[in-house]
């Protein structure tokens, strides 16, 4: 929980199974403004040698810039091996910025870190903005890597969009999902499955409440084409009771 790390909240967990076997769980943790010692949004990390079983990694895996930086709160970190072999994370950055309207708004981008051993991150000084939403708002990045290529999903405009990247360069493809967001890609025995939070209506209304989202699953053979059926996934705890 929370209390037990000594964070206010955690929330958009990122888990990679490391080289040497073991598992590290990335969270995006608010700090507890009673602890003199922390403050902000931070990114920290537990580990496991069973994926079960978690001890707390003290310190702080990416910490949240100034306020003058684009993640003056860093969070929702997405981790992946990348083609160099290397530990690299997307993660979302928030700072206050105008909008189109000449008013102080949270903006959104995604950021860039790097780690040779999963520990201990090097901020790239790179991010991603996308034009074609309103306030240039990016969010929620996975990243995958799908026939030697990368291949990312992220939140904007309440849609999943997909971008392909080289390393420095992000180029936006087009809308995968049409409605929801904080999507996650994963792959098992030959097919990709994506998870994402949407309205059971499959679309959003000019007032839709996020809050009451579900979670929805779709089915692709090659991580870029989508199915149009989606299936709504329905988590139980074992003795069959509903998990919100």
């Amino acid at each position: 929980t929370a209390s037990k790390l000594g964070q206010a909240s955690i929330v958009g967990p990122s888990l990679i199974r490391l080289k040497d076997g073991r598992y590290r769980l990335y969270l995006q943790a608010r700090a507890d403004r009673g602890d003199k010692n922390k403050d902000g949004v931070n990114i920290i990390s537990l580990i496991s040698t069973d994926g079960t079983q978690w001890d707390f990694e003290p310190g702080i895996r990416i910490p949240h810039g100034s306020e003058s930086d684009v993640d003056s709160e860093a969070g929702e970190p997405g981790v992946y091996l990348g083609l160099d072999d290397k530990y690299h994370m997307a993660y979302t950055g928030r700072f206050m910025g105008i909008n189109r309207q000449g008013k102080s708004q949270k903006m959104h981008r995604v950021v860039f870190a790097v780690s040779d051993d999963g520990l201990n991150w090097s901020k790239l000084n790179q991010y991603y903005a996308d034009p074609q939403n309103i306030n240039d708002f990016v969010s929620s990045a996975d990243v995958n890597v799908v026939n030697g290529r990368y291949v990312i999903y992220y939140t904007g405009q309440r849609n999943i969009i997909r971008a392909t990247y080289d390393g420095l360069t992000w180029v936006r493809q087009e809308i995968a999902i049409s409605a929801g967001h904080d999507s996650t890609m994963v792959k098992f025995d030959g097919a990709y499955y994506m998870f994402w939070m949407m309205p059971e209506a499959l679309e959003y209304t000019r007032n839709t409440d996020r809050g009451e989202d579900l979670l929805f699953m779709a089915v692709s053979r090659d991580g870029v084409n989508w199915s149009k059926n989606y299936y709504r996934v329905v988590v139980e705890n074992s003795d069959g009771s509903g998990i919100d």
